[in-house]
C-alpha cells in the first residue's frame, strides 16, 4: 500500500451501517472511497476489529449476528468469512497478526 493508509468510513456517524474501506493517502491527505464492504454481495455492517498482517493482509471483525472473522480485498472491499468466531460476540476489535 506504499504511502496509503486504509480506514472504516460510515455513511451516518455511529449508526453502524453504510461501512466503506477509504483509503488515504499519508502524504497529501488525499482520500479515495474503496467501496462499501460486502460479503458475496451482502453489505457487511458495525465493522468494529480492522486490521492487517505483516503480509499486508486486512482482517476484519462486526458486531451483528454471525461474529466472523473476515479477510478484506483492500483493492474492492469485498469481505470473505475466514472462520467463524466461536466465543463472545460483538468483537470491538483486532489485533494485528
Amino acid at each position: 500500500m506504499g504511502g496509503a493508509l486504509l480506514r472504516i468510513k460510515r455513511s451516518v456517524a455511529n449508526n453502524s451501517t453504510g461501512d466503506h474501506i477509504v483509503r488515504i493517502d499519508r502524504f497529501t491527505g488525499a482520500t479515495v472511497d474503496i467501496g462499501r464492504i460486502r460479503v458475496g454481495g451482502v453489505d457487511l455492517d458495525d465493522v468494529e476489529g480492522f486490521g492487517s498482517d505483516s503480509q499486508g493482509t486486512i482482517w476484519a471483525t462486526h458486531g451483528r449476528t454471525a461474529y466472523d472473522l473476515y479477510r478484506i480485498d483492500p483493492a474492492t472491499a469485498a469481505a470473505t468469512v475466514v472462520h467463524a468466531i466461536p466465543t463472545g460476540g460483538d468483537h470491538e476489535s483486532i489485533a494485528c497478526l
